[in-house]
């Protein structure tokens, strides 16, 4: 287990010998004795549950002003490549977004200073409207005042005439 794990790829087991040795775990090799399988396989076992979990528990650190070419480096170049293109469409977004706000709030402010005017002009109507109610009144008032006069002359007038009709006729 030790040897997958060893920082020169070269000593490394290729995928072949790994499958011979686990053919060995799994088939009863002719050759050895059950003793010799057991103590072998003990060991194999014990070996296979000690290793380490994760790739964190690397025994050997990597400088950090080496160069890779090949493996888990090309991975991060290209997690790196795709965070930054995402972090740059993001930016684009927010920028897009943060004009989308921008225009809509100059919108609102339009409209609210057109709302405003209307609001203005509403309430100027609405005065006008109560004014003229106001001179319709008094305008009534005063067409009832004079009707009310024209029958009182009425009233004379014919008042005059029965009076002036009996001085005639005496």
């Amino acid at each position: 287990m030790k040897k997958c794990w060893d920082e020169d790829p070269l000593k490394r087991p290729s995928s072949e010998e790994v499958l011979n040795i686990i053919g060995d775990w799994i088939f009863l090799p002719w050759h050895k004795e059950i003793e010799d399988i057991n103590e072998e396989l003990k060991n194999n076992i014990m070996e296979f549950i000690n290793a380490p979990i994760e790739h964190n528990n690397l025994i050997v650190e990597s400088h950090p002003k080496a160069c890779y070419t090949k493996g888990s480096q090309g991975f991060l170049v290209n997690l790196q490549q795709n965070s930054t293109l995402q972090n740059e469409e993001l930016a684009k977004k927010e920028s897009t977004l943060q004009i989308q706000i921008t225009n809509l709030q100059s919108e609102k402010q339009a409209l609210v200073d057109k709302l405003s005017e209307q609001l203005k002009q509403n309430s100027q109507l609405n005065q006008e409207k109560n004014n003229l109610q106001n001179e319709l009144v008094q305008t009534e008032t005063i067409i009832q005042e004079l009707k009310s006069k024209q029958d009182q002359f009425t009233n004379q007038l014919n008042q005059f005439q029965i009076g002036y009709k009996q001085i005639v006729l005496r």
